[in-house]
């Protein structure tokens, strides 16, 4: 149950690997085993038409505790006090009365409140700004876990990003070049062996 970051130029293979790993992408060579509790954050949010609430629970049962959690890991609860009705505010087909920020928070309070085993994110904070993509990310670091000292995990979270600023909080890293991983391992071990992934962060 890690945090594990995946980085990379633009169309160097990232969403591929994540489409890999969902079962979308067949390999053709080498073997990929995954459980099958997987969450799945796309880079464009899928809504449909309905609800707010309707778009997070996808039929699934009415947890209101787990509900709370996943709304204030997602940064939600400010943008449904500025919604006429809230969790039951109609979204319209394909989420026109969302911003495509609250389209992506919506997605990812969707996938935490499933309760995966392993949650794959596909640069999930592109379409937020700045201070509200940290705030996320430091939430989802700790639904990741249940203590302060990063013991007894909850589920691992594989996060393709271009937020750069974050990958120091990763537990560990896989720098992709031409469709293939080029190095892994913790921020510090990666910048101090001065190879790709430190160059690509430093350009």
């Amino acid at each position: 149950g890690e945090m594990v970051g995946i980085v990379g130029a633009v169309g160097c293979g990232k969403t591929t690997i994540l489409m890999a790993m969902l079962g979308d992408v067949d390999c053709i060579a080498g073997t990929l085993q995954v459980d099958g509790n997987l969450g799945y954050v796309p880079q464009t949010a899928f809504i449909m038409s309905g609800t707010v609430l309707d778009n997070i629970l996808m039929g699934r049962h009415l947890d209101e505790p787990r509900l709370t959690q996943v709304l204030t890991a997602s940064h939600l609860e400010e943008d449904l006090k500025s919604l006429n009705e809230g969790l039951s505010t109609e979204v319209g087909e394909r989420g026109v009365t969302l911003s495509g920020g609250q389209m992506q928070r919506v997605s990812i309070a969707r996938s935490l409140y499933g309760m995966h085993g392993l949650v794959l994110m596909d640069d999930p904070l592109a379409a937020v700004d700045v201070k509200v993509g940290r705030g996320i990310f430091q939430s989802l670091k700790r639904l990741t876990v249940k203590n302060d000292d990063r013991q007894h995990r909850r589920c691992g979270i594989i996060m393709s990003l271009n937020q750069l600023s974050l990958l120091p909080e990763f537990d560990r890293i896989y720098f992709i070049e031409g469709g293939k991983v080029a190095e892994t391992g913790t921020y510090d071990e990666l910048v101090s062996a001065g190879k790709g992934v430190s160059i690509f962060v430093q350009s």
